[in-house]
């Protein structure tokens, strides 16, 4: 049975453009640069698109197309010429009135078309990158005036099966319809391939039939019907039994979700129809791949039983890690949506001719990459990050159509041959899924290829972490398991290496995780437990509310990014100091040298499950030395300019974001005039009542040296904090400072500092404490 076909535009203009490989021009062709736009920018896209496409899979070569004609023919309603034109508006138009009006002589370059295509067949084209038409000034003295920029647009290339070109072109186009024969034959294809094929996407850290989950349905059940699954337990599943994970939002309470009252009936039969589409959904993809067994948390895991919910929570990370497959209801915002639905949001094909090797000539489709499907659900979402970021397999129904993801590769339903061209547009998740199997300890030595050319975001201090951590997966010789809330004792050659830059790899997830939503506060550690499960296997150290204990006191200088409108929405006791208490996406800002000046003692964490310490956490304290500043709020909304930095009538009494604060202590007049021009700057991590802020304190982190580090903006950086009790030795944290030098008080040099300030220096406002942060 073919897939549904869309009709793309045809007309006279666009039959007469046939692209014929044989007449291509090939990158090194002596009489190709003269053809080209003449412009540095032209010419060295050029020489890219030749280099980028000559690898071990793919070809290059160009066509030149006349811009005048490919202009006639945008203006006589070709869809074709208008898609390659599409860079060009009104505009443009007006800018070649006015040159001609100044009599400024111009030449309007030609259109390159780079075709990419799969080797060892230069006749197979799978994707065209088109670059122009723009005004180039012919003696090279253009007006006043920005006259047409070098813009580049990329297109999938593919064949209607029952097209001449369909013999040498292997581009498809994408299905509009998910539930499809032909879309399930073709996933069931990528399982098998991947499965039977990819060494990469078979653990080998990952022992076979050492994990079941806890219960599983049972969607092939001849005896019940079709309308019925089957809870079965663990212990009557065969260990080898192979079963797909669902990802995807509930999008508020699940009615069809499982309880104590209905878990005994649900081992003898469960009604599929009583359930949401989503679910509806996944159970008949899973029976269409041909397996018999499928998790699905509201299903699988007792909602309201505390103790079932902590045993499953503790082994989430093996759920997801042992699956064979997981789906991915990228693009429903809840349970309700579904997921086997049209896919509506593809841009219209346009098409051209294509000459085939035998001289027929077939048509082929355009299909335009980088557009947007709207909202991204179960990507917008914490729970499901992690749920992305374990599996070896990910099939994925997306707004853009189905997609595959493995350790090995990516794969379109489509005309699409690189991930990039959706990865990073829409859905950088596949970025952070394999940045976690690198980190991994269950991934083999030797990341593939695929993996090196995507990550482009996860270098650390010019290290690729995934050249840093191969061979480093396992615990070093000689060290012992660590707990996550056990003092780490271990020592061993490269963990100064590797450490840094887990934590900077971590770092980086929690920048992703703290910009979704997540229904219930509480549960925002839960929703990333799995995945520092993971980590730990690297860091091997103590888990303390979402902080690494390797990293401390560093991992404490967080900061709200996007204003502090949000606040927070866990209060004490959950400590204050955990990005976890914050609804806003964290940043860290630790300066690039500087000297730790505080000390961490102990901690002290309780938690809602004691057998599940990466899980939800009540109560949590720090102890810990360090130097503590009185200081005062002076100026709210950080202005510009210094004489600003003042409280003045009529400025709002909330403050909503930042505000410049002074120390406030008992000192000689002489000395204060000396640092009265000395500010600190606080990011606050919810808006402040502005009376609140004036009898509050700094509490240093990390110092940089003055004598050394002359063009740094913040010497000292550490947390705001607020006392909490009349005792003044217990503090909620309220912020992050920074303190700001130079500019303003002239202290650029250790002499200058201590010209001014004394012996002491800058040491004069710190006082040496012992503070309990909660």
């Amino acid at each position: 049975m073919d897939r549904p076909q869309s009709h793309p535009h045809s007309c006279h203009h666009c039959q007469s453009l046939i692209l014929d490989p044989q007449v291509a021009y090939e990158p090194a062709a002596p009489d190709f640069e003269s053809r080209i736009c003449r412009c540095s920018q032209c010419q060295k896209w050029v020489r890219a698109m030749g280099t980028s496409h000559q690898n071990a899979s793919e070809g290059s070569f160009f066509f030149i197309l006349d811009s005048q004609s490919m202009l006639k023919a945008r203006e006589d309603g070709c869809a074709t010429a208008r898609e390659l034109f599409d860079t060009w508006d009104e505009v443009d138009e007006q800018s070649i009135e006015y040159l001609r009006e100044r009599g400024t002589p111009f030449e309007m370059t030609d259109i390159v078309v780079s075709c990419g295509y799969r080797k060892p067949n230069k006749h197979d084209i799978c994707r065209l990158q088109v670059r122009g038409p723009h005004l180039i000034f012919v003696d090279g003295n253009p007006p006043e005036g920005d006259y047409g920029v070098c813009i580049e647009d990329e297109y999938g290339v593919a064949a209607s099966r029952d097209d001449p070109s369909s013999r040498y072109i292997t581009g498809r186009e994408t299905h509009r319809e998910t539930d499809h024969p032909e879309a399930y034959h073709m996933a069931a294809r990528w399982v098998k391939e991947c499965i039977q094929s990819h060494p990469a996407c078979q653990s080998p850290f990952l022992i076979p039939n050492t994990f079941i989950p806890t219960r599983l349905l049972r969607v092939n059940n001849p005896d019940l019907g079709f309308d019925y699954v089957k809870m079965v337990s663990a212990e009557h599943i065969e260990l080898s039994a192979r079963y797909i994970a669902l990802s995807y939002c509930w999008g508020g309470d699940q009615l069809g979700k499982t309880v104590e009252a209905n878990i005994s009936s649900r081992s003898r039969n469960l009604r599929v129809s009583d359930q949401p589409k989503t679910i509806r959904d996944a159970i008949k993809v899973t029976r269409r791949l041909h397996f018999d067994y499928l998790w699905i948390d509201s299903l699988c895991i007792i909602q309201d039983d505390p103790e079932d919910m902590a045993r499953e929570l503790a082994c989430m990370d093996k759920v997801y890690e042992y699956a064979d497959l997981l789906i991915s209801a990228t693009s429903a915002k809840s349970s309700a949506e579904g997921m086997l639905n049209p896919v509506l949001n593809l841009p219209a094909n346009v098409s051209c001719g294509y000459r085939c090797p035998d001289g027929q000539v077939g048509r082929i489709l355009l299909q335009k990459a980088g557009y947007t499907p709207g909202a991204l659900g179960v990507h917008g979402r914490c729970w499901t990050l992690q749920e992305h970021l374990l599996p070896s397999r990910i099939l994925a129904y997306a707004g853009s159509g189905l997609r595959w993801s493995c350790r090995t590769t990516t794969l379109f339903d489509g005309p699409w041959t690189t991930s990039t061209v959706f990865i990073n547009y829409l859905e950088n998740i596949e970025t952070y899924r394999r940045m976690s199997a690198i980190l991994s300890s269950d991934v083999p030595c030797g990341v593939p290829t695929v993996i090196h050319n995507q990550i482009t975001d996860l270098n650390v201090d010019g290290i690729l972490i995934a050249e840093l951590l191969q061979g480093r997966q396992k615990p070093r010789p000689g060290a012992r398991a660590v707990s996550p809330h056990e003092p780490d004792t271990t020592q061993g050659a490269g963990s100064e290496v590797t450490k840094p830059s887990a934590i900077a790899q971590w770092r980086k997830l929690l920048r992703e995780f703290t910009s979704r939503s997540i229904t219930n506060s509480a549960d925002r550690l839960p929703a990333i437990s799995a995945a520092a499960r993971k980590f730990n296997n690297v860091l091997q150290g103590r888990y303390i509310a979402g902080l690494w204990e390797v990293a401390l006191p560093l991992e404490l200088l967080w900061a709200p990014q996007g204003g502090s409108n949000k606040g927070r929405d866990q209060e004490g006791p959950f400590p204050s100091w955990s990005w976890a208490s914050t609804r806003h996406r964290v940043e860290w800002h630790v300066p690039s040298a500087g000297v730790a000046t505080l000390h961490c003692l102990r901690t002290q964490l309780d938690f809602l499950y004691p057998s599940v310490p990466y899980g939800h956490v009540t109560k949590g304290w720090l102890r810990v030395r360090g130097d503590l500043m009185p200081v005062k709020c002076e100026a709210v909304d950080a202005p510009i300019d210094p004489s600003e930095w003042q409280i003045e009538q009529g400025l709002p009494m909330v403050v909503r974001n930042s505000a410049f604060l002074v120390p406030r202590f008992a000192c000689n007049d002489a000395a204060y005039e000396e640092v009265s021009g000395l500010k600190i700057l606080a990011i606050l991590d919810e808006k402040t009542d502005i009376e609140a802020l004036q009898e509050i304190y700094c509490l240093e982190v990390i110092r940089e040296d003055l004598a050394t580090s002359l063009t740094a903006s913040r010497p000292s950086v550490g947390l705001v904090l607020a006392p909490i009790d009349e005792s003044g030795s217990a503090f909620g944290r309220i912020g992050l400072f920074g303190m700001l030098h130079g500019r303003i008080t002239g202290l650029r040099t250790r002499e200058a500092v201590h010209s001014k300030l004394g012996d002491k220096g800058l040491d004069m406002f710190w006082e040496e404490r012992e503070v309990l942060l909660m």
